[in-house]
């Protein structure tokens, strides 16, 4: 779905509403399974350097096609 520029504030306020958490600067460099839980490690790309997060989904942004 694309998300036209005028709706976008309309679309965010949404996620937030829903309690999404954004997270920017970083790629995905793994997810594995541990604990009854996702584990993502995310790298900065600005210092390289890698947070692990534990989550429930992971969801990727991968640009218009």
């Amino acid at each position: 779905m694309e998300v036209v520029g005028i709706l976008y504030p309309d679309y965010m306020r949404t996620l937030y509403d829903a309690g999404v958490g954004f997270k920017t600067g970083v790629e995905l460099v793994r997810v594995v399974k541990a604990d009854g839980a996702l584990q993502a490690t995310l790298r900065n790309v600005y210092t390289d350097t890698d947070e692990l997060v534990s989550c429930d989904r992971v969801v990727v942004e991968h640009g218009t096609l």
